[in-house]
């Protein structure tokens, strides 16, 4: 029982959870709950209903789901949004069809490429080197992107990681005069239905499917989303099919109850409790703008909304890099945040954490900035680089690869989606050249602490050359 045990030691010093899930491991919000879970782990037997042909109880809490967010249907997901996303994309398209996505999407919309041998083309965001966060899609470049390319689906992120809000409105209506179909990738926007103080849904401006994790940001269990149709544009009977191959065939009734009981909760303590937070973060915000940006100031810069709920802190004038304000705040203060960059340390926000805990991280910023010594601060410079495609994501998967260190990369083709996480957002994909610039980026990174997946002790996976 080690495993066991090391999770529950871990859980010991984690005190201030501003991660995922959305639960923040109050046993209050689940009641009875916690008591019952081996009592209601079921399997398909008379009265349990199938997720997978369902007539009675979860046919019912799904159309709950869909009455709150107020779509054509919704599904209940035991597999995480990534198997929403890849159900969408692939049911929703045919192999060769031409996709277009944000490339700094979810590394699950890239394996649907690979999946479906799908061609994307992508929508470039800018870095913006004040604030050092992603911008959100130009819509005119989009408007381009696609008159030229007149692909079958789009498919974009909202809110981002750093809660950035695209124009989906926008969006969805230059997809539709193109007859293309929008997928929202909205897995950390679950919670934007409940409060008229943050950006609209996905659901509700234009998108024709939107893919949710009910875990982030509400509080289901880990691994629970949900699938929403929100337009006639969508197939419905061949999403249905991609579904029902993609999950497991044992779906989890504790995961699923445990959807049940986060709606309860929202409609009930939720919607007052993350309006009060919300109100909460702008008041301790006042006179903090240097370490807590704020939301006037993103939307000013970006001409877009801002979900307040992604809380980021900026040491980084005062001499602390993203990873090393997440070190201080857990190591001092029992406080684990969710992500950290070079600049920012993000907290995560959602409707189960209490006006306490709330201040609890605004005063421990605040300490920190008054007992730690400044350090010198180091400008940054920081450019998005656009790699060049030498064969297609599903030639390059299938390819026979070698590891070479990350020194001996320059010029050569990934083999592997190159992805520092979190976020999840790929730098470079299979097929990819990548380039010098690359090479030092992903080595400033690594000295930073930050963790990337696709490199191994030091060393990326390439495609094998005549020379290797």
């Amino acid at each position: 029982m080690e495993f066991y045990k090391e999770l529950l030691e871990i859980a010991r010093k984690d005190k201030y959870r501003y991660h995922m899930p959305g639960h923040k491991g109050k046993k209050e919000i689940f009641g009875d709950f916690g008591e019952n879970l081996l009592s209601i782990d079921f399997t398909e037997v008379e009265g349990t209903d199938n997720l997978h042909n369902p007539k009675t109880i979860i046919k019912s809490l799904q159309k709950r789901l869909s009455n709150i967010y107020h779509t054509k249907k919704s599904y209940i997901l035991i597999n995480g949004s990534t198997v929403g996303l890849q159900s969408a994309i692939l049911s929703q398209s045919m192999p060769k069809d031409k996709v277009i996505i944000q490339r700094d999407c979810h590394k699950a919309v890239y394996n649907s490429l690979v999946l479906g041998d799908l061609n994307p083309e992508y929508i470039w965001t800018d870095y913006n080197k004040e604030l050092h966060i992603k911008e959100p899609i130009d819509v005119e470049k989009f408007r381009n992107i696609i008159k030229k390319y007149r692909a079958k689906l789009v498919v974009v992120t909202y809110p981002t990681y750093y809660g950035i809000c695209s124009d989906i409105e926008k969006i969805a209506e230059i997809s539709h005069e193109n007859n293309a179909l929008l997928i929202v990738d909205e897995a950390h926007g679950a919670h934007l239905k409940f409060s008229k103080k943050l950006p609209k849904g996905a659901e509700d401006l234009g998108a024709d499917i939107v893919v949710q994790s009910l875990h982030k940001t509400l509080p289901a269990f880990t691994q629970t989303s949900a699938l929403h149709v929100c337009s006639d544009r969508v197939d419905v009977g061949s999403l249905e099919s991609f579904l029902k191959m993609l999950q497991s065939s044992s779906p989890s009734y504790i995961l699923m109850s445990s959807v049940d009981i986060a709606l309860d909760y929202m409609m009930k303590k939720g919607i007052k409790n993350l309006d009060n937070i919300l109100e909460e973060i702008r008041f301790l915000k006042k006179d903090k703008e240097d370490i807590f940006i704020s939301k006037e100031k993103i939307e000013d810069a970006f001409k877009c909304r801002y979900d307040e709920s992604k809380l980021l802190i900026n040491l980084y004038k005062k001499g602390f890099t993203g990873s090393e304000t997440e070190k201080i705040l857990r190591d001092h203060y029992g406080i684990y945040t969710e992500l950290w960059d070079i600049v920012y340390d993000l907290a995560y926000v959602s409707p189960c954490d209490s006006l306490d805990d709330i201040r609890h991280i605004f005063d421990s910023v605040s300490e920190i900035t008054c007992n730690e010594k400044t350090k010198e601060y180091q400008s940054l410079e920081f450019q998005v680089y656009k790699p060049k495609k030498e064969v297609s994501l599903r030639e390059a998967f299938y390819s026979e690869k070698i590891k070479i260190d990350i020194e001996d990369c320059e010029n050569r083709i990934s083999g592997d989606f190159i992805i520092p996480y979190p976020p999840g957002i790929p730098i470079i994909c299979p097929g990819e050249i990548i380039i010098e610039k690359h090479v030092k980026y992903l080595k400033k990174l690594i000295r930073e602490n930050i963790e990337i997946l696709g490199i191994e002790e030091n060393c990326i996976s390439i495609l094998k050359g005549k020379d290797d």
